[in-house]
This record gives C-alpha cells, sequence and structure tokens, in this order.
C-alpha cells in the first residue's frame, strides 16, 4: 500500500507540504501523462489540498455542479477516514471550478454533496496559460467530515485516511486515466477503494 505523510502547518500556505505524484497511468491509449501533482498539509481547521496538472489544451465543457466533470481535463481526490465501512468522499474539479462531490462506500448509490458542501470547500481554480498549467485549491475541513461522516469532528479521528489522487479527461482531444496508487481492474473504475493509499496527518 502507498503511504504519504502529510506534516502540519499552521497557515495552510503549502510552504510544508507532502507531495502526490500522478505516475500511474492506466487504461492507455496514448502516450498523453499530464505532469500532476497535489500537494498537502493541514492545521487543527482541516486537510488544505493543491492540485497542479502541467495541461494546456483543456478542456471544461461542464458548467453545472454534478454533472460529467471527468469528462473534461479533470483532477479528483477520493479519501475516507480509516475505518471498517471504507466509506470515502469523492471530489472531481474541473478548470472553471464545476465540481462532483459525493459519499458511500461504493460507486453506485452515492450521495451527492456539492449543493450543501461546495460553499464550504474554499474552492479556487486558475489556468495559468504562460507557464502551462492549471491549478485547484481547497480546504477539506474537520468539521465538514464529522458531518458527512457521522459523530464528532474530532480532530483525532481523521489523523488517518484511505485516499486516491487521480488526472484525467475522458473526452479531451488524449483521454487518460492517471492516478497516485495503482488501480487494476480491466477498464477505468477509480471507485476501487481496495487499491486506495494511506495518508497520515502528523504535527
Amino acid at each position: 500500500m502507498k503511504q504519504l505523510v502529510v506534516p502540519y502547518c499552521e497557515n495552510l500556505d503549502f510552504g510544508v507540504c507532502a507531495e502526490a505524484r500522478i505516475e500511474e497511468f492506466g487504461w492507455r491509449k496514448n502516450d498523453y501523462m499530464p505532469e500532476t501533482v497535489f500537494r498537502l498539509c493541514w492545521n487543527h481547521s482541516g486537510l488544505a489540498v493543491e492540485a497542479v496538472s502541467h495541461e494546456t489544451r483543456l478542456r471544461m465543457e461542464a458548467d453545472t455542479d454534478g454533472r460529467d466533470v471527468w469528462h473534461d481535463s479533470c483532477m479528483e481526490f477520493f479519501f475516507g477516514p480509516a475505518e471498517p465501512e471504507r466509506r470515502y468522499i469523492n471530489l472531481e474539479v474541473n478548470p472553471k471550478g464545476t465540481i462532483v462531490m459525493g459519499f458511500g462506500s461504493s460507486k453506485v448509490g452515492r450521495v451527492r454533496l456539492e449543493e450543501k458542501y461546495k460553499p464550504y470547500l474554499g474552492l479556487s481554480t486558475e489556468i495559468r496559460e504562460a507557464e502551462g498549467l492549471w491549478l485547484a485549491r481547497y480546504l477539506i475541513s474537520f468539521k465538514l467530515l464529522g458531518e458527512v461522516f457521522g459523530g464528532p469532528p474530532e480532530e483525532a479521528r481523521f489523523r488517518k485516511f484511505y485516499a486516491n489522487f487521480y488526472k484525467c479527461g475522458e473526452m479531451t482531444e488524449f483521454p487518460h486515466y492517471g492516478m497516485w496508487s495503482k488501480i487494476d481492474s480491466p477498464a477505468p473504475d477509480f471507485h476501487r477503494s481496495e487499491f486506495f493509499g494511506e495518508l497520515r496527518l502528523v504535527e
């Protein structure tokens, strides 16, 4: 199982952070593998994420939350606390800031979270054409996690996660499926929690 140690950073400016690089590309039909990295740090408010992809020919058709953002240039974070139920949140974002956010223990029957929780993410996206990249930043608060997973939002409960990070674009010029922790399945399917890696939040 892949592991990532996420450091404490009081002001969440990513001055100290962990990096999850997208280096596994599956179900390939071309050689397109955009350089993509997720940076993470945390404080007593929650977990901060900055995702950066060096991608210039962007597709960003989805402009309504809950729609098929994975068809677009898309970066995704799937994560849940290390609990027996293996429930997880999927958070997917395109360059416009359109998201898909769901909750459950499998691909089917997921509870939609976009309308209620997007305002609490502090989500921002930015396209830097001169640098040939786009990025997304957001904060997953311990309060949000407590509400979604049930029970008190105790920080200690959320020090260990099962998670995976993805870069995809199913209907882009060069379709691609990149991941941090490799998935072994015959067809593209990011909702395979048995292949998630482990995140540990440390001070």
